[in-house]
């Protein structure tokens, strides 16, 4: 009698082995990325946690006093530079975050589709995005100027008086807000054109045969379908707004006074001007916090969107 085939039972240890490497080999491929990022941002950012729990000074090395978070207590309850850079940093995220979202697409709705034109366009759209925080801030602060500015020469072509754009706090606040709206529309527009063309054209078609208004083509099938490219958008440029320095110092110096101090430039001033170590970890924690805690609520308002 001949024997039949070698049939293994389900639950033999060789299929056990099998499952259980099917189980692990994900993991191990996304290792090396998950080694790298925690490399780079987890490890950094626990330790900078740690350091926040401490008082320490560079002036004094090696003489550090655990304090818990009397760092955090005390930015919020006696520090008032820090709470009003709080209150400025947010202010400043919103109206810059909502502006250049409602200026961007309205110039990727403009420039879509692509034509050899309106690839033109799109070049020179990316200019400002090409300067650097530091030249956009010198070179704006040349157009705010008092006496030869470019912004109170066109106040005067209208009969306006001339305004101190950046020697007060309302004025400076705003000449600060424009300038980095000019910078954030081109990364906009280009996020929400690329998620444009991803938009299949045979909807569009099909909504005007059925005789659908711009507008109600905008509302029912623009919109709902750029929300993961929206989505991107608000968490970039979310993270981008609330760590604003560079283009503060170039432009107002963080003045006048501490009107436009952010927190970025709090945390400069605590760590290399007054040398307070925990606090200006303290500082830094807090602003990570605040980017993710940010970044969630947009992602959880933009996922019920989408449903």
């Amino acid at each position: 009698m001949s024997a039949g085939p070698l049939v293994k039972p389900h639950g033999t240890p060789s299929r056990a082995i099998g499952l259980a490497s099917e189980r692990v080999l994900p993991y191990l491929l996304i290792a090396p990325a998950a080694l790298l990022v925690g490399m780079v941002f987890v490890y950094p950012a626990v330790h900078n946690a740690w350091l926040s729990l401490w008082d320490w000074k560079l002036t004094a090395p090696g003489q550090a006093t655990f304090v818990g978070l009397s760092n955090y207590v005390e930015l919020f309850r006696n520090n008032q530079v820090f709470r009003q850079a709080f209150n400025f940093t947010l202010v400043y995220t919103v109206v810059t975050l909502v502006v250049s979202l409602l200026l961007g697409l309205v110039a990727a709705l403009l420039l879509h589709p692509l034509s050899t034109t309106r690839r033109l366009l799109v070049g020179l759209l990316l200019l400002p995005y090409m300067i650097s925080p530091v030249a956009a801030g010198l070179g704006w602060g040349l157009i705010w100027g008092r006496e030869f500015g470019l912004a109170n020469f066109l106040l005067g072509a209208v009969g306006a008086e001339p305004v101190m754009w950046l020697a007060k706090p309302v004025p400076a606040a705003a000449a600060l807000m424009t300038t980095e709206i000019w910078r954030s529309i081109p990364f906009v527009s280009l996020v929400l054109l690329a998620g444009l063309a991803a938009i299949p054209s045979e909807l569009y078609e099909a909504a005007r045969l059925d005789g659908a208004s711009p507008w109600q083509e905008i509302r029912t099938i623009t919109l709902p379908l750029l929300m993961p490219s929206l989505s991107l958008v608000i968490v970039f440029e979310t993270i981008f707004k609330l760590r604003v320095f560079d283009l503060i110092i170039a432009l107002t110096g963080g003045g006048p006074g501490t009107s436009t101090h952010s927190l970025g430039v709090v945390l400069y001033r605590l760590y290399f001007r007054y040398f307070e170590g925990g606090s200006s970890a303290a500082v830094g924690i807090i602003l990570l916090l605040l980017g993710g805690v940010l970044a969630f609520v947009y992602l959880k308002l933009t996922g019920e969107a989408r449903r």
